[in-house]
């Protein structure tokens, strides 16, 4: 039944998904039911598998390999052979929620007020400042910066609703400056379609003072050790997560651990990618652009789209056709305004030496005083 499954559920996802869930599944549930007739399937097996991964501390993947077999149980309850062996799919009788820790919460809240983004941009050039003031010995009790493309990730991602996946596999090719397009080929979106995002003015100067860091490479972040290669979504995130681990450490090595690992402690708490994306889209809200628009920028699937309009994917998919590609610009663009507009606080993100990120018209740009 996984076999037949599985390359039909995965046809619009990315190979690297359909590698993951494939891999799920032979490591934890196949062993032990693998074997097992559909029809003997009870929801003990399922139960037991998902409660050793708890706890073993694997919630994350204890919870996805429950929404996947249910997933797989619901597809073979509406087809032959299948949906004649079982009436009540095991997996509904099995209460997740139980065997999570309490108070476990699988997802995220976390947005970044508009008071957040200018303190990050301030920190972010405040320790890049610091560090270039001082050297050798002297640096050994301030916090390291982050490099320059990884700092222009952040923002591009902020400005982009870019998945962090989607920017580390971006190459140069994929990006239009003359139509302030970047587009996503099929085998980087996570839906497995390709996908054009609109460049407002903010992130097509961000990209142009990449380009003239990266350009000469193939990829927009190419990998520290090999220029051939994308930077990893690992190395990104921890650029960005190990300057928010103090106190979630054991032992800190030294002064310049602690000041490193402070560096990017924001007053809402710790911050990721992934939030820098949900608060992207949160703006976009905030500029008046309707869930619908924002669901398309942020290139979700027919089926999240249409569940949460509540509607069938299949109408979704068959009846509306319009690409809202006129809307999805302007939401791009008054999201990249909104951010220029923060009390002129973003106007010199792209480097006070590079490209001045701010109105055409600015004479003269605000100083900012260092957090």
């Amino acid at each position: 039944m996984f076999e037949a499954w599985h390359p039909e559920a995965m046809a619009e996802n990315t190979l690297r998904h359909a590698k993951t869930v494939r891999r799920t599944f032979e490591l934890h549930l196949l062993p032990q039911v693998g074997a097992v007739p559909v029809l003997d399937v009870k929801p003990e097996n399922l139960r037991k598998v998902v409660k050793g991964l708890v706890e073993c501390g694997k919630v994350s993947t204890a919870i996805s390999l429950y929404i996947s077999t249910r997933a797989m149980f619901t597809w073979a309850g509406k087809r032959r052979p299948w949906r004649l062996l079982f009436e009540v799919s095991p997996v509904e009788e099995v209460d997740i929620s139980r065997l999570l820790p309490a108070g476990y919460q699988d997802w995220s809240e976390r947005v970044l007020s508009d008071g957040e983004i200018i303190e990050l941009r301030n920190r972010l050039e405040t320790i890049r400042n610091t560090w270039d003031l001082h050297e050798g010995p002297r640096r050994g009790r301030i916090a390291t910066p982050m490099s320059r493309e990884h700092v222009l990730a952040v923002w591009v991602m902020l400005a982009t609703l870019a998945r962090v996946n989607e920017i580390c596999a971006a190459r140069w090719v994929h990006v239009d400056f003359s139509k302030a397009d970047l587009v996503h080929s099929p085998e980087q979106a996570k839906n497995g379609k390709e996908f054009t995002i609109h460049l407002s003015r903010f992130a097509l100067r961000l990209l142009r003072e990449l380009h003239a860091v990266t350009g000469h490479m193939p990829f927009v972040l190419p990998h520290p050790r090999d220029e051939t290669s994308p930077v990893t979504t690992y190395m990104l995130q921890c650029a960005i997560s190990d300057r928010q681990s103090w106190g979630k450490r054991k032992k800190q090595k030294s002064g310049l651990a602690e000041a490193t690992a402070r560096s990017l402690i924001l007053p809402g708490g710790a911050w990721s990618c992934h939030d820098l994306r949900r608060t992207g889209a949160t703006l976009m809200q905030v500029c008046g652009f309707e869930e619908r628009i924002v669901d398309r920028c942020l290139n979700h699937s027919v089926t999240t789209q249409a569940r949460r309009q509540g509607i069938n994917p299949r109408l979704l998919r068959t009846y509306q056709k319009h690409d809202y590609e006129n809307e999805m610009r302007a939401a791009w663009a008054a999201l990249g305004d909104y951010l220029m507009s923060l009390d002129g606080a973003l106007t010199q993100i792209a480097g006070p030496d590079a490209i001045d990120v701010a109105n055409d018209d600015t004479a003269e740009l605000p100083q900012i005083e260092a957090a």
